[in-house]
């Protein structure tokens, strides 16, 4: 038997050994499942991680809104009605939208369901504090403000209730 030295083409084209024993790791469909798996992984966490920022946009639009709703109110009320009861109660509501609002963003599943009762006990203090808000049926103009105040709460505890990224947004991270 003649022993002949293999060419250089031959020795590249052999695997080596580590290649070899990565390529009989396993069955070739776990391997390609075990691909699949970790590449919908990267995308799941890629899409939890956009849903966050979505939600968390969504938090950043809602609390505009809700300041926007309070200087529609301020601004929208009769002069004489501007009262320091009405500028503590618009203070108060922006301090616990605030603050509910930077619970949901840290994750805490209870501040979406305490902010929307906040909403809605706003705007029963709104119809308490102002006092010229009970007669809203004479003033065509505080009754829009009012209709507006009541519509803007409903969209946005809808919003904080219904939405998909805020409710991933409040779930605990290890899910």
């Amino acid at each position: 038997m003649l022993l002949v030295a293999p060419s250089a083409e031959a020795v590249a084209a052999t695997p080596s050994m580590s290649e070899e024993s990565n390529s009989l790791a396993g069955d070739p469909a776990q391997v390609i499942g075990q691909r699949r798996r970790s590449k919908l992984d990267r995308s799941f966490r890629r899409s939890r991680r956009a849903s966050s920022r979505r939600g968390r946009r969504m938090l950043i639009v809602i609390f505009c809104v809700l300041g926007g709703m309070n200087v529609l109110v301020y601004f929208g009320v009769p002069r004489e009605s501007h009262t320091p009861a009405l500028l503590a109660a618009i203070v108060t509501s922006l301090l616990w939208y605030a603050a509910l609002l930077a619970g949901i963003w840290r994750r805490k599943n209870w501040c979406r369901y305490a902010l929307i009762l906040v909403q809605f006990l706003a705007v029963a203090a709104f119809t308490i504090v102002v006092p010229s808000s009970l007669q809203v049926l004479d003033d065509p103009r505080a009754l829009g403000i009012f209709v507006a105040d009541i519509a803007i709460c409903s969209a946005t505890a809808w919003a904080l209730a219904r939405s998909p990224d805020i409710k991933r947004l409040t779930r605990p991270s290890h899910e």
